[in-house]
């Protein structure tokens, strides 16, 4: 894994790592900030009420401070810490404030699952020809 920090030229380690301590330069801090800003207008800008964003996502460059930020990398990067036990407990209620989707096959399938139910309440029963699509999901079993 490479570095967080990267320089024009060579520094010396001891003192990058001082700045870190003395919060003089916070990489991992700012980098965190600016995705959850950067996930909160996501969410303002595109309606949703859930944290579920394409891995490719980037923002858009007018989006001032958090422009251009790769925002679908950066969600799967806390997906993978959360599954590691690595993000901590307030990121992790941050993130939920924002309605993040952290599986995203669980979500799929209680999708599934709910379109499923509709589909059940309206016939009775849920046993749809193989070929059925209801509310465009293929149910059929």
């Amino acid at each position: 894994m490479s570095g967080v920090l990267r320089f024009s030229e060579e520094r010396d380690p001891g003192a990058a790592a001082q700045f870190v301590r003395l919060r003089v330069i916070d990489p991992e801090g700012a980098h965190w900030r600016r995705g959850v800003e950067a996930a909160d207008r996501w969410l303002r800008e595109t309606g949703n009420t859930v944290l579920q964003v394409p891995y490719a996502a980037v923002t858009p460059e007018d989006w001032g401070g958090v422009g251009e930020y790769p925002l679908g990398q950066w969600i799967a990067e806390q997906r993978r810490a959360y599954a590691a036990g690595a993000l901590e407990a307030g990121r992790v209620a941050e993130l939920e404030k924002l309605g993040m989707v952290w599986s995203e096959q669980e979500a799929a399938w209680a999708d599934e699952v709910a379109v499923a139910r509709v589909y059940a309440s309206v016939h009775g029963r849920f046993l749809p020809p193989t070929t059925a699509v209801w509310k465009g999901h293929p149910i059929g079993v």
